[in-house]
């Protein structure tokens, strides 16, 4: 189960509805900025403060540096991305739904019709048969794929499915 690949036949899909998208990069920048303002905080009011508390800042800081620069450089270098949809222009939702092996021919079906209230209604339990979904903000996209888990990996038990409401 490939998310690069699904996000790139959901692409296929769409007649250029979706596109694959880089993540932005506010998040991780803000995370850096937060680390490197716990590590002055800790280095300038280090005298002032309590010498447990100055060693938390400084590893706070450090573990949100390090995190913050390691999401940034991935997505920079990294050659991920994720599938967005240009009409709302919001990146797809992605989910995964397990369910019991005794199910399997059930969720064939449900992800054949592009019921996707059903799924989420029965999803839970062991996962043997995982129904994974993309979901555009608003609902109008749907995109599904049945997959079995057998020896360690999951194997797909039908073509993903693209629908519109």
């Amino acid at each position: 189960m490939d998310k690069k690949e699904m996000g790139m036949a959901l692409c296929a899909l769409s007649n250029k509805e979706i596109v694959i998208r880089r993540k932005p990069l506010t998040a991780p920048l803000l995370f850096l900025a937060a680390g490197f303002f716990l590590l002055a905080l800790a280095l300038w009011q280090g005298e002032a403060m309590a010498e447990n508390l100055s060693f938390g800042f400084t590893v706070m800081g450090w573990g949100a540096i390090i995190a913050g620069a390691g999401v940034v450089l991935r997505r920079c270098f990294g050659d991920e991305g994720a599938p967005y949809e240009l009409r709302t222009k919001s990146y797809l939702r992605y989910e995964e739904l397990y369910f019991p092996k005794e199910q399997m021919r059930e969720v064939m079906g449900w992800c054949a019709r592009g019921e996707v209230e059903k799924l989420r209604e029965q999803a839970g339990g062991v996962p043997a048969v995982v129904a994974v979904l993309y979901t555009s903000k608003d609902g109008s996209i749907c995109a599904c794929r049945p997959f079995e888990y057998v020896e360690l990996e999951y194997r797909p038990l039908a073509d993903l499915r693209l629908f519109r409401r």
